[in-house]
């Protein structure tokens, strides 16, 4: 069109017509093709959007509220384990954990010191799994295996777990209800809770870990824990987890097969998370299967690795 045939008042309303269109979205310029499909796929997306936000397409809202990728099997223990012990939560602070907070089956005397066990069968996260715990609460040589995580000052000179059913599963603890120095608890689901106060208790007053007697008690109770989970047909592989709550800022550790040392572990966080390690048989192991653990704590009190594992060369 020749510019001396253009009516200037006219142009100018359709100026302002399509500034108002540009404002409500049903307009827009694009400068090639390329430019067009980009602003095309944008818009689409934002307009389906909306629609989804205001509840205009049903079910699609459910829907993209959806995880897209199931949490993996070791996600799922991992996040037991820190409800239970601690750890950092989902809004990015330390949560304290069930453990400390005394929601415990039975109550430990100080709930700020101990050492935790977790163990969780391969299905244990799925729908409907429940186990027939009967079959190892009839089982008395697998009972009696569980009394082996004995602590390390024992004045009775005999260490024995009582018994009982509670709606989570078959426990055994020691020795009273309301002030219990060690509990194993076996849920319904198989997953395992073994808490255990007296080493830790010790540490709070002499500032020394003792990593040998560490070892010693894992070794003991972890194949006896395993044999349990055997006894009423648990899934394998089982991954396992272990977690210390203490004062490890002017804490220590030491072992019987190395020099004493004076050097600190200077840890100002109260809680020690060792890595999960995998049991593929009730029979792994014990001292292969565990040495991710024991090796952790050693490097927390300065070592290179377990002195156990350099003595034994």
């Amino acid at each position: 069109m020749q510019p001396d045939k253009i009516d200037l008042d006219q142009y100018q309303r359709l100026k302002l017509f399509r500034t108002d269109l540009e404002k409500t979205g049903l307009l827009a310029t694009y400068s090639s093709a390329a430019d067009l499909r980009v602003k095309l796929a944008r818009h689409v997306a934002q307009t389906v959007n909306a629609l989804i936000a205001e509840g205009k397409i049903p079910g699609a809202r459910e829907h993209a509220q959806a995880p897209t990728v199931a949490a993996s099997f070791e996600e799922k223990c991992l996040a037991f384990r820190d409800m239970r012990v601690g750890g950092r939560g989902k809004d990015g602070k330390n949560a304290l954990g069930d453990i400390y907070t005394d929601k415990t089956p039975a109550k430990i005397p100080l709930s700020s010191l101990f050492v935790a066990i977790h163990a969780f069968p391969a299905n244990a996260f799925d729908n409907g799994t429940r186990y027939d715990l009967a079959l190892l609460e009839q089982n008395h040589e697998t009972l009696d295996a569980l009394n082996a995580w004995e602590p390390p000052k024992n004045w009775r000179g005999s260490w024995s777990l009582k018994r009982r059913f509670n709606p989570d599963g078959l426990l055994l603890y020691h020795d009273k209800m309301d002030y219990c120095t060690q509990y194993i608890q076996f849920r319904n689901d198989g997953i395992v809770e073994a808490v255990d106060h007296g080493l830790m208790g010790d540490v709070l007053h002499s500032k020394v870990i003792p990593g040998s007697e560490f070892e010693r008690g894992l070794s003991r109770i972890v194949p006896a824990i395993l044999s349990a989970l055997r006894r009423f047909n648990a899934r394998l592989p089982v991954l396992m987890v272990v977690s210390l709550r203490g004062p490890f800022e002017y804490s220590r550790v030491s072992y019987d097969s190395a020099p004493s040392s004076d050097e600190r572990m200077g840890l100002k966080n109260e809680l020690l998370l060792l890595p999960p390690v995998v049991a593929s048989s009730f029979d792994n192991d014990a001292s292969a299967l565990l040495r991710p653990w024991f090796d952790a704590l050693a490097r927390a009190g300065g070592f290179s690795g377990s002195p156990t594992y350099a003595a034994s060369l």
